[in-house]
This record gives C-alpha cells, structure tokens and sequence, in this order.
C-alpha cells in the first residue's frame, strides 16, 4: 500500500515537471531522419541541450523522490512512536492490574495469618475479618468463622458442664463433711465410754472383748477424720487453728498413743529433738498430731523388728518464724527406688 502510494505521488509529481524548451525544434530535428544534413555543430549543440534537459529532469525526480521518502520516514517514526506508546500503557496497565491481583490475595491471607496468631495466642474468640468473598480463600475464611464458632459453643457447653460438676462435687463434699461430723460425734461417745470400761473391775474376757471394741473404734474414727478432712478440702472449708502449743508435750503425748502398738510387735519408739528445736510455738497441734500419727503409724506396720525414730530438726529461722523438719525413720523393708 505504502508503495503504491509513492508510485502515486511520484507520478503526480512528475506531472508538475517543467522542462526548459529552449531549442527544442533544434533537438527535434536532430533526432528526426532529417537530421542528416545538418551540420556537424548544430547536431552537438541539439545533442548537448537534450542532455542538459535530462540531467534536470532527474535532479528534480530526485529531489521529489527524497522528498516522498523523507516524509514516509516520519510518517514510519510517527506510528512506531505512537505503537511504542500504547505499548508502554499497556505493561503499565498490565503492571497495575497484577499488582492489584497479587494484593487482592495476599491481603486477606495475611489477616487470616494474623487471625490464626491470635488464636494461637489463647483468644479464642479472635474475629475474622476478611471480607465474604466468593473464591477459595473466601470458602477457607468461612471455614475459620465456623471453627471458631463451633469452638465457642464448646467452651460454653464445656463450662456449663464444670459448672455442674463442681456443684455436685461441692454438694457431696458438703455432705459427706456434715455425715462425718455427725458419725464422729457418737463414735467420741463409743471410745470414751469403753475407756471408763476399761478402768473398771472386769474379767479377762471381758478386759479384752473392750479393747478389741476400742481398738476398732480407734480404727473408724481415724477413717472418719480422714474422710472429714478430705470432704474440707474438697469442699474448700479446711482451716488451720493458730493457737500456742508446747511442741516436746504434744508429741509426747502422740508418741504415747503409738506406744501400745510398738510394744505389740517388740518394736522401740524414739522421739528426737536438736538442740535448737524451740519448745513454745504457735499453730495447729490437732494437724501436727494427726501427720505424726498417719507416718508413724504407716511406719509401724511395715517393721517386723528393730525402731521407729521421730526426728524434729531446724530447717530454717527468720524472725519469729520457723521452719522444722520432721522425719520418721523405721527398720522395715522400705519402698523400691523405682517407686
């Protein structure tokens, strides 16, 4: 097309040509049979000028053609320039749509991220706040909203259900604490009845019908402590008294307790004190007493032969205050490292 085009404007062109005309019947009849007897001269001088009028002739087709060509360059220039143009528009617009495309996902992945974090973090409730969208991560969005929902709905059934199940063990501990008191009190009855017994003129056989009778009855009320003790724990009403007390004395008299059961089985029972154990101290002997008693009864039920030795040390002092260390030590079989 561009070629015939400048096929075109070159023939319009050259139609606008003007030559000079100056001796042109001259040329004509030297280039006309007739031409002959013309003289040698003349036919030169007619030879000279049709070639002088071909040499201009070319040198305006020339500059015509330069001038066609040239304006075919720009022309070329233009529509390269303005290609190159639309071209860099569109890589922008390529670029600006990508970057919006890669931020379309990146965004809500990164909240979920940030979700998921927060979750890990221990609040549970975190919300989602990716926009609903309708696309995987969209779906995957849902899908975290229902977990945590889901989840939520747990924790409170979850809830509740403790809820129950303190009450109800609160209930029981409650119970079996008041049950307790209440069984403790005729047995204090029992045992203090059989001990004036004891005291008085009886047989052999009845001497030991009552001890028997004691010693059970010895036997359930310390069950009967420890269940009472156990419901307070449960029941979180257990209190320790804070009340002055001569420690030598209390467990004296705890150690006297157990003698009976030592002498049974030929066992000796020792009580130790440092030097710089303190004597008066202030406390809960009711729960010192009941410690003693449960090591050292523990201890003499697995010693065939030998001692049990009660050990009070000093651990540690400050002030008014102080921190003593009891042990109880047997010659029994022990218990395995392994246990």
């Amino acid at each position: 097309e561009a070629l015939a085009k400048s096929q075109a404007e070159t023939a319009g062109a050259a139609a606008h040509l003007t030559i000079a005309e100056p001796g042109t019947e001259v040329i004509h009849q030297a280039l006309t049979p007739d031409s002959l007897p013309m003289e040698p001269k003349a036919l030169a001088q007619a030879m000279t000028m049709r070639l002088d009028a071909d040499y201009q002739l070319a040198d305006q087709v020339s500059v015509v053609l330069a001038s066609l060509l040239n304006q075919r360059i720009a022309r070329l220039d233009q529509r390269v320039n303005r290609s190159l143009g639309i071209g860099a528009l569109g890589l922008t617009l390529v670029s600006i749509l990508g970057w919006l495309l890669i931020r379309d996902i990146t965004r809500p992945l990164s909240e979920l991220a940030t979700t998921a974090g927060t979750i890990e973090n221990g609040e549970l409730d975190a919300p989602v706040t990716v926009e609903p969208r309708r696309d995987e991560i969209g779906r995957l969005a849902d899908a975290l909203r229902r977990m945590i929902t889901t989840q939520s709905q747990s924790r409170e059934r979850l809830q509740i259900k403790t809820a129950e199940a303190e009450a109800a063990s609160r209930s029981k501990s409650e119970f079996l604490a008041h049950m307790s008191h209440e069984i403790r009190t005729p047995m204090n009855g029992i045992i203090g009845m059989t001990s004036v017994a004891l005291n008085t003129k009886l047989t052999p056989e009845q001497r030991e019908y009552l001890t028997m009778v004691k010693t059970s009855a010895d036997a359930l009320l310390t069950v009967i402590n420890d269940i009472l003790d156990f419901s307070k724990i449960e029941a979180g009403k257990l209190s320790l008294e804070c009340v002055d007390f001569r420690l030598r004395e209390i467990l004296g008299d705890t150690m006297k307790s157990l003698a009976n059961r030592a002498s049974e089985s030929d066992l000796e029972l020792a009580c130790r004190f440092d030097p710089d154990v303190p004597d008066t101290l202030n406390g809960d002997p009711g729960r010192l007493r009941q410690i003693i008693v449960n090591l050292g009864g523990n201890a003499l039920k697995v010693t065939q032969q030998g001692e049990v030795v009660l050990s009070v040390s000093m651990e540690s002092e400050s002030g008014n205050a102080c921190t003593l260390h009891f042990a109880v030590s047997d010659t029994g079989i022990g218990i395995p490292k392994d246990k």
